[in-house]
């Protein structure tokens, strides 16, 4: 099963969610998710609103209070997105595995709290690693160049004894033309960093599979069981994904009807109203289509990953690839 068929599982997930609430449990994590993306931009609204008109002394207060709470709600859907999205993918695992799902499952992920976290903060450890670097590199590099040697000659005529102090002497011109010098470098910074840590991320994609398979994995031994499950099997699980390019394809699009009304401010195509009812309009919009995606595709996608992850752990971790023995003796050295 080691060269195993990933449309296998696409008709597997298929055949697993015949007979089961699958929609109900997609339109209660949709729909949740929906409901609060929808509560928090219109109070969001609100409270720009009240923060417009707020005005003298007695508004700063206001102004302060509505600004924190701005602050507090992002956070809040920031952080418990999370642990509510691993709840579903608990409860795709029950169905891959013939097993009824029950809707108090959806808070699995409430459950495994400190994992759930552990794999946000490993992720965003190297996101940041790989970044740094990646600029550091590229940067270093770029002081080599002509461009960047000029810019250090300058630099040290100016007397300022840092890059941040021979900003501050810099007009605008000035450093519009800094920054479109440094264009390139940025642009080669993010696809060296793009490189390391694509290959980085994929491997590791099974963990928050394998913390809800098992109650006392922490996030980041989770995230090597990853690593072993997918070792030389990694462009197997990319077939799943081009499986479902369809479905990628659409949540991209769902996301260009989110924006629509700044992507056709920058064609320069103007609406015939303001701007807060336009991106009220088409977040409406993107928000339904999103909940009639998730609720009708959702469920079989999910369930199929659930099952390629059976599969292979099933199968076990890949063995290491061991370089061959070189042998002492040459075959004609013993002639």
């Amino acid at each position: 099963m080691e060269n195993f068929d990933m449309t296998y599982f696409v008709k597997d997930a298929r055949e697993k969610l015949e007979g089961k609430d699958s929609r109900r449990a997609a339109m209660i994590h949709t729909g949740v998710i929906v409901a609060a993306g929808l509560v928090l931009t219109l109070l969001q609204m609100v409270m720009a609103r009240g923060m417009g008109n707020a005005t003298g002394l007695s508004g700063l207060g206001t102004i302060s209070m509505l600004q924190t709470a701005q602050t507090v709600l992002q956070y809040a859907n920031v952080i418990l997105t999370p642990f509510w999205n691993l709840g579903f993918l608990y409860v795709t695992m029950q169905w891959a595995r013939n097993r009824a799902a029950a809707d108090r499952d959806l808070l699995t992920g409430f459950h495994r709290v400190g994992p759930c976290i552990g794999l946000l903060l490993n992720r965003f450890v190297l996101v940041f690693v790989a970044i740094f670097a990646s600029v550091m590199i590229c940067s270093s590099a770029y002081a080599m160049l002509p461009a960047g040697q000029q810019l250090q000659s300058q630099m040290l005529s100016s007397g300022a004894v840092d890059y941040y102090s021979y900003m501050e002497t810099m007009t605008q011109q000035d450093m519009d033309a800094l920054i479109a010098s440094l264009r390139p470098v940025l642009i080669i910074s993010c696809v060296v960093a793009a490189i390391v840590l694509v290959p980085v991320l994929y491997r590791v994609r099974l963990a928050e599979y394998v913390i809800l398979d098992h109650k006392e994995a922490r996030a980041f031994p989770a995230m090597l069981t990853s690593s072993a499950l997918l070792r030389h099997r990694c462009w197997q699980l990319l077939k799943l994904d081009l499986q479902f390019w369809w479905y990628y394809g659409l949540k991209v699009l769902l996301l260009a009807i989110c924006y629509a009304d700044s992507l056709l401010a920058m064609v320069g195509v103007t609406l015939p109203v303001n701007e807060e009812v336009a991106f009220l309009v088409s977040y409406v919009v993107y928000l339904a289509l999103l909940f009639g995606l998730d609720v009708c595709f959702g469920p079989r996608v999910k369930t199929a990953y659930a099952c390629a992850y059976d599969a292979l752990k099933e199968m076990g971790p890949a063995p290491k690839q061991t370089k061959p023995a070189v042998p002492q003796k040459m075959p004609w050295d013993e002639q």
